[in-house]
């Protein structure tokens, strides 16, 4: 075994047993130089060596997976420029590929979306029906990946739905084959297929069984605020008919306290009430509430205050009041 094979063993077992990134990010760069050399010197002489090959592309992977561990966001920026600017064969272009979507995989379901930000730049620019259809666990997590990216963070609801579906699919079958991880996420991508819906189609969002279960009184506190974030989803897209299809339950578990009353549901709530029913007292309501629930100072809390202060209702003039020197002269 030569130093490039002794150094990546070791960069692995720094990874992923000693959890020590830093450290085995230098093993595998160390692995990269000592494999790439013995390469070279080799094809001086007209000869290489395959084994040294591939761990050289192990090493190189392995250089991004520990930059990852770490968060070093300018080691990881670094690492994808490289590899955007060289051009290695076509084998290692796809374990490059993968690794990447792996790693944007892993940072969205952790919800570390500054990682992912820089991760999706390397990553072609697909859509579902670009991809071939795969039975490999990792295509149904990165669907599911990819369409929590966009309607999270790209505000694509429509797009989202696109990539879910696609997961879905394969999330499924995996749970019809025991998986158990597969049977772990499914809850998370049911959920993101309906936030979707509530931005991108809220009739189907409506009819989808999260957002009316059987026994809506007796819901979870799960559930509640399942139906609480549609209800608010629903709001923001404008589809303010579909959303007081809802209003009344949110406003029942708001009633017995099942449910919190935050500063964006009460902001939602002023809204609804303001654009469907034209209802200004209730609306002011709704706002100032938002205001003092809102953190002091933030954005929300001095939108919510301007629109209470602009929904207030008017106050009658008050009578006119005789100073002391007005009364009339006694005779």
């Amino acid at each position: 075994m030569n130093l490039c094979g002794l150094a990546y063993r070791r960069g692995f077992l720094a990874l992923h047993h000693e959890q020590a990134a830093d450290r085995a990010r230098q093993y595998f760069t160390l692995g990269e130089v000592a494999g790439s050399a013995l390469r070279q010197a080799l094809r001086s002489i007209g000869a290489d060596d395959g084994e040294t090959e591939h761990l050289v592309d192990c090493c190189r992977l392995g250089v991004l997976e520990a930059a990852v561990a770490a968060h070093d966001l300018t080691e990881v920026s670094a690492w994808l420029s490289r590899v955007t600017a060289e051009l290695g064969h076509d084998g290692w272009q796809v374990q490059a590929n993968r690794l990447i979507a792996r790693c944007f995989t892993d940072q969205v379901l952790a919800g570390d979306h500054e990682l992912a930000d820089l991760l999706i730049t390397a990553l072609p620019a697909t859509t579902p029906l670009d991809l071939p259809v795969s039975a490999e666990w990792d295509a149904g997590c990165f669907f599911l990946a990819r369409g929590l990216y966009a309607l999270n963070h790209e505000s694509d609801a429509v797009g989202a739905l696109g990539w879910l579906a696609a997961a879905h699919e394969q999330l499924q079958a995996r749970v019809a084959e025991g998986d158990e991880r597969a049977s772990e996420l499914l809850p998370t991508l049911l959920v993101a297929q309906l936030y979707a819906q509530a931005s991108a189609a809220p009739a189907v969002a409506l009819l989808n069984p999260l957002t009316h279960p059987a026994d809506a009184q007796n819901s979870t506190p799960e559930q509640m605020a399942i139906r609480a974030e549609v209800f608010q989803r629903l709001v923001h897209a404008g589809a303010y008919r579909e959303a007081e299809q809802l209003e009344s339950l949110v406003l029942d578990q708001i009633a017995t306290s099942s449910l919190e009353l935050t500063a964006n549901l009460a902001f939602t709530l002023a809204i609804l009430a303001l654009n469907l029913r034209a209802d200004h007292t209730a609306a002011h309501s709704w706002f100032f509430l938002a205001s003092q629930l809102a953190p002091t100072g933030s954005d929300l809390s001095l939108h919510a205050s301007q629109l209470a202060d602009q929904t207030a209702p008017e106050l009658p003039t008050p009578f006119p009041r005789s100073s002391p020197d007005s009364r009339p002269p006694i005779t």
